[in-house]
C-alpha cells in the first residue's frame, strides 16, 4: 500500500515539475521574443516566411532544454540513490536507483513535449504581429502597471481571516494525515 502512494506522490511532483518547466521557458521564450522583434521584423522584412522563424523559435525553446537533460542525468544516480535511501528508511519502500528503459524514454518525450507546449503562445503572439508593429522602434512594447495601496482601511475582514486560516488548517490536515492513514 505504501508503495502505491509513494507513486501517486512521485507522479504528482513530476506533473508539478511538468507544468512550473513550460511555464519557465514560455516565460523565457516570451522575453526573447520581445526582445528580439525588431530583429525578427527585419528578417521578416528580407523575405524570411513565418514558418522558419517559426523553427527559429522551435530550435532556441529546445535549446533551453538540452543543458537541463544533460545536467539532470548527471545528477539523477547520486539523488535517487540519497532519495531511495531516505525513503527505504523512513517507509520501508525502496525503488531501483538505475532507470529503467521505460524512464528513459519517458523522459525523452517530456524533454521533447515540453518545448513544444512552451511555445504555443509565443508563436501565436509572432503570428499575430503585423510586420509594421515589429518594426516600431519609437513606441514601446512594454505595458506598465501601477499598483496603489490604500491604507485608510485598518479594519480587519474576519470572515476572510478565518477562511484563510481554516483552509490552511485543512491542508495541512490533509498534507499530513491523509499519507499517514494510507502507510498504516
Amino acid at each position: 500500500m505504501g508503495g502505491v502512494f509513494l507513486g501517486i506522490m512521485l507522479n504528482l511532483i513530476v506533473i508539478i515539475m511538468i507544468v512550473v518547466s513550460i511555464l519557465l521557458i514560455d516565460t523565457l521564450i516570451m522575453v526573447s521574443i520581445e526582445n528580439k522583434s525588431f530583429d525578427m521584423g527585419i528578417l521578416r522584412l528580407v523575405g524570411i516566411p513565418k514558418n522558419h522563424l517559426f523553427l527559429l523559435i522551435l530550435i532556441e525553446s529546445i535549446m533551453f532544454v538540452i543543458p537541463a537533460f544533460v545536467c539532470s542525468y548527471i545528477c539523477i544516480f547520486p539523488l535517487l540513490t540519497l532519495l531511495s535511501r531516505s525513503i527505504k528508511n523512513i517507509l520501508g519502500v525502496g525503488f531501483p536507483v538505475i532507470p529503467n528503459g521505460v524512464a528513459i524514454l519517458k523522459s525523452i518525450l517530456i524533454g521533447v513535449i515540453v518545448p513544444v507546449l512552451s511555445m504555443i503562445y509565443p508563436l501565436y503572439t509572432i503570428h499575430n504581429k503585423r510586420l509594421s508593429e515589429t518594426l516600431d522602434t519609437t513606441h514601446s512594447k512594454i505595458i506598465g502597471v501601477r499598483v496603489t495601496i490604500d491604507y485608510t482601511l485598518k479594519k480587519i475582514n474576519w470572515p476572510l481571516l478565518i477562511m484563510g486560516l481554516v483552509s490552511v488548517i485543512f491542508g495541512i490536515a490533509v498534507y499530513y494525515f491523509l499519507p499517514l492513514g494510507f502507510i498504516t
